[in-house]
């Protein structure tokens, strides 16, 4: 993990997004929960959208929490982004404490994106099959896929994959989690200013 702390803070959300989920993942397969902490909480400060999601899912990955569950809890109830409440909720509802019910609860109630409410009333699996899957990248407005094309995924384990489709207008993942996967709107990515 030691090599990937530096990635995280490239200028390019790409870059440190896919560092963060890294993290989070080798975080999750070595139970290595206080290093998880320690590298993923202070994350959530940071303003890339696509880190913030990243740390909380790597964060639910890995079964780890920050002090007291606080930002965890702040990330679900305040975050401007859709997503990064959706991995908030993940991460919140790992070893809930009744505060963390509460906040789990006000959300399924309140959140302005369905998608996120229901989020908060899901129950998560920690432990999914992996495999390999091919994926053709059809942007917006187009009927066929196209070589060089943004993409953003994120998986069933709650994981952001931001890249580029390769000369086929595809992208490979030989260690995809089992389930749903969902696109992501890009679009903030050029806008956001690092801090």
């Amino acid at each position: 993990m030691v090599r990937l702390d530096a990635l995280t803070s490239a200028p390019e959300s790409e870059i440190a997004a896919n560092a963060v989920a890294a993290i989070g993942h080798i975080a999750a397969r070595e139970h290595a929960i206080d290093a998880a902490a320690q590298r993923l909480c202070p994350m959530l400060d940071r303003a890339s959208r696509f880190v913030r999601t990243n740390a909380l899912a790597g964060l639910a990955a890995s079964g780890a929490r920050c002090p007291d569950g606080a930002a965890e809890r702040r990330a679900l109830a305040e975050d401007p982004d859709d997503e990064v409440r959706g991995a908030a909720a993940r991460a919140v509802a790992t070893a809930a404490t009744a505060e963390d019910q509460r906040a789990l609860e006000r959300c399924a109630r309140n959140d302005a994106s369905v998608d996120v409410a229901s989020r908060c009333r899901g129950r998560f699996s920690t432990t999914l099959k992996v495999g390999p899957v091919l994926v053709f990248v059809v942007p917006q407005g187009s009927s066929e896929p196209r070589p060089d094309c943004a993409y953003g995924v994120v998986w069933e384990d709650g994981m952001l994959r931001l890249g580029s489709a390769d000369r086929r207008g595809a992208f490979f993942e030989p260690m995809a989690p089992e389930g749903q996967a969902r696109l992501v709107n890009l679009a903030q990515a050029t806008r956001e200013k690092r801090p």
